[in-house]
């Protein structure tokens, strides 16, 4: 086989050429001013001492009269101009290069050598214009094709581009695809819109009369058709079935309202009754592949990773690295809607979204930006003031405000009804990753390893807490995790919990602003699991917590936060903890889902929804949703 040629670039050939002239030139003139000055040192020596010189003028040989002295420095810049190289520069230039019997300058031969460099520069220029107007000439035909390397799942790029390598399948490739993907998108879906209006067209142009055979197949087929009293009889019970529906859902809720008011008196007088679990928890105790379980609903969005999750009432929005967000109407099983166009949206990773109180939804990217949709769809808005990646946004249930984290190092809270800011919180010193609120309360975390508890209505700082080793992964208020059960604004916590990279939960105390508890939860002599998520349980008397040491962790409240219960099922990392009722439900790398139980300290079940990392897990009162990289979303129904 022939050996492959390399690829001509005159670009780079034209760069390196002038460089080495420009080198050339200066060193050339450094030698020139060496001979001029040893020339002026000669002629004072001579005139000093004619008669020396006169005696060393007749003792010269034809090669050597009519030069300058010949010093070490003109030795080697005579070798270095008869040197092959010059030989080549004259042939292109028609110069004839030095003889020894040719009694030449070293001004001439420097004014030779500069002239053919010239010349080349410009036989450089002409190449690479003719090179940029026929491609084909040189080989380029094929720069597109790619290469797969040896014994790895990747290919590389145009070399035009970059000479890196992008791995297949990575979430980090679309950064570079999605904006191509997105215009293929918007274009079918433009041929789509004109292919149904050509088609209402046709409708409405009026058909000519039938006669014979023609008219009989019409009268046949529209007497096969149903007739309207069936057509209303079915839309009656379709509206019977939902309204049925929506008064189990008011059921459901005002039998919930007890458990709410009993959780508050809990909560105030810190007395920690045993729980009897709602409803919720009791079905999910039930795999929901099991037989009294509804078959699964899978909804397809884009093919790419989804990174963030938002549920309310019968809406689940979520939001991928192809820059946009879907939503998905959990009654149906259908996606109702995405929000990404060519004007409003995302262009780069949407990283957060949260339903605000009104039922409009607040997202943010990698692009710095944060945005309100309506919640049945209408205009974008922009809420500007980040100047970095947003992180973490969190919206109160009952009040129109938001607030958000950025890598700007910046905590901002959001007036919604204004769309303003209301005020900027500085105080950390690295990019903020995650936000927890309470009545009137945010708590964040950011890379540095400080956990900070912020005064939302005066926009102060209440108290700056350290002592983890790299970043602060998970914070969380010591309240029930599950919002079905009790609305979390109802509650005036004081101790919140914070987990990070060394593997530590740690418990504070916001009235004393002190520690009270340092929990080695996810450490082992072979090294720290960072903590994926925090959650507490219902009656409040055990924090769950899953690491990437593959564990899941229950702590024990009234024991001081000791360790009282380790799950080692998990066979890759924890990416993503949900605690609902008494149950924490987890989700790993290879797809799979555990649930465990708070209270019986034991798993329950386990299902593989997905091929690849469950990034999500929401829940409504009887539904379970999952996401991840596989850029679909399933909903399970018990």
């Amino acid at each position: 086989m022939s050996k492959i040629q390399p690829k001509y670039d005159p670009t780079e050939w034209a760069k390196k050429r002038k460089l080495q002239v420009a080198r050339a030139k200066a060193l050339r003139e450094q030698r020139l001013k060496e001979q001029r000055a040893l020339q002026a040192r000669t002629d004072g020596r001579n005139s000093s001492q004619a008669p020396a010189a006169a005696v060393a003028a007749t003792t010269t040989t034809p090669a050597t009269r009519g030069r300058p002295p010949a010093s070490s420095s003109t030795n080697m810049f005579l070798a270095a101009q008869r040197s092959p190289g010059l030989d080549m520069r004259a042939a292109h230039t028609g110069l004839k290069p030095p003889t020894s019997s040719q009694k030449t300058s070293i001004e001439e031969l420097l004014d030779q050598s500069l002239k053919s460099m010239d010349s080349l520069d410009r036989l450089s220029e002409i190449h690479e214009r003719e090179f940029s107007s026929d491609p084909k000439r040189y080989g380029r035909t094929h720069e597109n094709k790619r290469q797969a390397t040896g014994g790895s799942n990747s290919v590389r790029i145009r070399a035009s581009e970059s000479a890196r390598v992008v791995p297949v399948s990575h979430a980090s490739q679309s950064h570079e695809q999605n904006d191509g993907y997105m215009k293929q998108w918007h274009q079918g879906y433009k041929q789509l819109q004109q292919s149904e209006t050509s088609k209402s067209e046709q409708k409405d142009i009026p058909t000519p009369k039938r006669k014979g055979r023609a008219a009989g197949r019409l009268l046949a087929r529209l007497n096969s058709r149903p007739p309207r009293k069936e057509v209303a009889a079915r839309a009656g019970r379709y509206r019977q079935q939902q309204q049925q529906q929506q008064q189990q859902q008011q059921q459901q809720v005002e039998g919930e309202g007890t458990r709410t008011h009993r959780l508050n008196q809990n909560m105030s007088s810190m007395s920690l009754a045993p729980s009897q679990g709602s409803g919720l928890g009791l079905g999910w105790h039930r795999s929901p592949e099991s037989k009294e379980a509804s078959p699964p609903v899978h909804i397809d969005s884009s093919g790419r990773p989804i990174l963030c999750m938002s549920v309310s009432n019968t809406e689940a929005v979520v939001g991928s690295s192809d820059h946009a967000l879907y939503a998905y109407d959990l009654l149906s099983g259908a996606q109702s809607r995405q929000m990404y166009d060519g004007r409003n949206g995302h262009r780069e990773w949407v990283t957060c979204v949260a339903h605000a109180s009104d039922g409009r939804i607040v997202s943010g990217g990698m692009d710095a930006k944060l945005l309100i949709w309506g919640a049945r769809g209408g205009p974008c808005y922009e809420l500007k003031g980040h100047t970095a990646s947003v992180s973490a946004v969190e919206c109160s249930r009952k009040e129109m405000f938001a607030v958000s984290a950025s890598y700007d190092k910046t905590v901002r809270v959001w007036n919604l009804q204004s769309r303003r800011q209301v005020s900027c919180l500085v105080g950390h010193k690295a990019p903020v990753l995650n936000i927890d609120l309470a009545p009137g309360l945010a708590l964040t975390g950011s890379r540095n390893g400080l956990a900070i508890a912020w005064d939302i209505s005066s926009g102060t700082k209440l108290a700056t807490l350290k002592g983890h080793k790299g970043h602060v992964t998970a914070v969380s208020w010591l309240r029930p995790s599950d919002a079905t059960l009790a609305d979390p604004d109802d509650l005036s916590p004081y101790i919140f919990m914070s987990g990070a990279q060394d593997g530590h939960v740690r418990v504070w105390d916001l009235r004393d602003k002190r520690e009270v508890a340092n929990v080695a939860v996810h450490t082992s002599s072979r090294g720290a699991g960072a903590i994926a998520g925090l959650g507490v349980t219902s009656d409040l008397r055990t924090v769950v917590s899953a690491g990437a040491d593959r564990k899941v962790c229950m702590l024990d409240v009234r024991s001081g936060f000791k360790v009282r219960h380790r799950a080692t099922e998990h066979k890759d990392f924890i990416y993503e903890l949900k605690v609902i009722g008494d149950l924490a439900i987890s989700g790993g790398g290879d797809g799979t889902l555990w649930c465990h139980s708070g209270t019986e300290d034991r798993g329950l079940w386990s299902i593989k929804p997905l091929d690849n990392a469950i990034r999500c897990i929401g829940n409504t009162q009887n539904r379970l949703i999952i996401a991840g990289d596989d850029g679909s979303a399933i909903i399970h129904t018990m």
